[in-house]
C-alpha cells in the first residue's frame, strides 16, 4: 500500500482532482445552505400572499365581492388579510373580523361534541345508532345498511364497504342522537364547552346572537342574492355555524397544541385526537382522499398529509386546511358562489405547493 501512493502520477491524480472537486463541494455546500437558510421559505409564502393582493384586485375582486384569507405558521396566526366588500350595496369594506356562514365546516364542531360523549363513556363509536333513541330514523334499506354506528355517522360511512358517501343527513342523524341522549341541544352545549375554552368568541348558531354589522352578505355568481336557505336547528351540525377566520384560526392551533403535546386548551386528550385524525372510510373517486372524524384526509403524492374540511351553501364558499408536521394551515372565506372555483382552489393549490416545498426543508 505504501508503495502504491508513492507513485508520483497516482499522487498527482488525487491532487488534480481534489483541486477539481473541492471548488465543487464549496459551492455545493453554500446552494444547500442558501436552499435550506430559514429566510427561503418565509419570503415563498409572502410572494404567495402578495400575488393574491394583487390577483384580487385585478381580477378576483370583480366576480367575487370579499374574502378573508388567514394563514397559520408554526402553530401561530402569519397573516390575515381581508378583501373586497362585506356588502356591496352599501360599499362596506371586508374586515377580518367579519362572519361568514361556513356552511359543512360545521361538522367539525358536531364531531368534537359527538367524541366528547365517546370519551366519558356516554357512547361508543362502534355501538348502534338504533340501541339508543332513533328507532332506525335511517331506511334500513339506505346504501345496502343494515347497522348504523356513531362511527359510521361521523366518517360519512353508511354502506357495508369502507367507502365515504357525503350526506348533511347523516350529521342531522348524529345531532339528534346527541340530543334526545343528553338532553342538551349542541348550540348550548359548544357555546360552553367549544366556543369558550378554545377561545372563539364570534361563533354563533344563532343569527340573531351576531352583533350588528358583523356578518358579511351573501352574493351569487352575478352578484345578487342567492336563493333563500332557511335552515332549522335541526341542521346545526351539518350546517349551522357562523364563524370567523380568527376564530377557525383558534380552533386549528389548539388542534395543533394537542397533538404535539404542548400545553393547550383543546377539549379532547390526544388520543382521541389521533382517532378523529385517522382514516376511517375511502374516496372512490379521488385517490388518497379519506373521512376521519369531522374531518377530511388527504395523503398527496410526495407522502405529504392534510386534514381539512370545506363548506358549501348559496352565496358561501368556506374551506380550512392544515398540516400537523410543519404547523401551517389555511382558512379561506368568501361571501361569493364563485369563491371555490375562482378563489379557493387555485390559492390552495399554491399553499400545497408551498407545503410540500417546506416539509422537505424541515425534513
Amino acid at each position: 500500500m505504501t508503495i502504491f501512493l508513492n507513485k508520483p502520477n497516482i499522487n498527482a491524480m488525487f491532487i488534480r482532482a481534489a483541486n477539481c472537486f473541492l471548488p465543487f463541494i464549496a459551492i455545493l455546500a453554500l446552494f444547500l445552505a442558501c436552499l435550506r437558510s430559514p429566510e427561503t421559505i418565509p419570503q415563498r409564502l409572502d410572494d404567495i400572499i402578495a400575488g393574491f393582493d394583487e390577483q384580487f384586485d385585478a381580477e378576483i375582486g370583480k366576480t367575487i365581492p370579499g374574502a378573508v384569507i388567514l394563514l397559520i405558521k408554526n402553530g401561530e396566526v402569519y397573516h390575515k388579510g381581508a378583501f373586497g366588500y362585506k356588502n356591496l350595496e352599501n360599499s362596506i369594506k371586508m374586515t377580518t373580523d367579519t362572519l361568514f356562514r361556513v356552511a359543512s365546516i360545521s361538522k367539525t364542531i358536531a364531531a368534537l361534541r359527538a367524541m366528547r360523549l365517546v370519551e366519558d363513556g356516554t357512547i361508543s363509536l362502534d355501538d348502534e345508532v338504533d340501541n339508543y333513541e332513533s328507532r332506525r330514523r335511517f331506511p334500513a334499506s339506505m346504501h345496502g345498511m343494515q347497522m348504523i354506528t356513531f362511527r359510521k355517522l361521523l366518517s360519512h360511512n353508511v354502506g357495508t364497504r369502507p367507502h365515504f358517501y357525503y350526506m348533511d343527513a347523516k350529521y342531522n342523524i348524529l345531532q339528534l342522537e346527541m340530543r334526545l341522549i343528553t338532553r342538551r341541544f349542541l348550540a348550548e352545549y359548544a357555546a360552553t364547552n367549544i366556543f369558550t375554552p378554545l377561545d372563539m368568541k364570534s361563533s354563533f348558531y344563532d343569527n340573531e346572537l351576531i352583533p350588528p354589522g358583523k356578518l358579511a352578505t351573501p352574493y351569487n355568481n352575478d352578484l345578487g342574492p342567492p336563493p333563500y336557505v332557511f335552515l332549522s336547528e335541526a341542521w346545526h351540525a351539518s350546517g349551522g355555524l357562523y364563524t370567523t377566520a380568527g376564530d377557525l384560526a383558534s380552533l386549528i392551533i389548539e388542534i395543533m397544541k394537542c397533538y404535539r403535546e404542548e400545553e393547550n386548551n383543546f377539549m379532547l386528550d390526544r388520543e382521541t385526537l389521533l382517532l378523529m385524525l385517522t382514516p376511517h372510510a375511502h374516496g372512490l373517486m379521488v385517490p388518497g382522499l379519506h373521512t376521519g372524524l369531522g374531518f377530511f384526509i388527504t395523503e398527496h403524492d410526495s407522502g405529504m398529509v392534510t386534514y381539512s374540511h370545506g363548506g358549501i351553501m348559496p352565496g358561501w364558499r368556506a374551506h380550512y386546511e392544515f398540516n400537523l408536521e410543519t404547523g401551517d394551515g389555511i382558512i379561506i372565506l368568501t361571501n361569493g358562489d364563485n369563491g371555490g372555483l375562482l378563489l379557493i382552489q387555485p390559492l390552495l393549490r399554491e399553499w400545497l405547493s408551498y407545503q410540500e416545498s417546506r416539509q422537505r426543508f424541515l425534513l
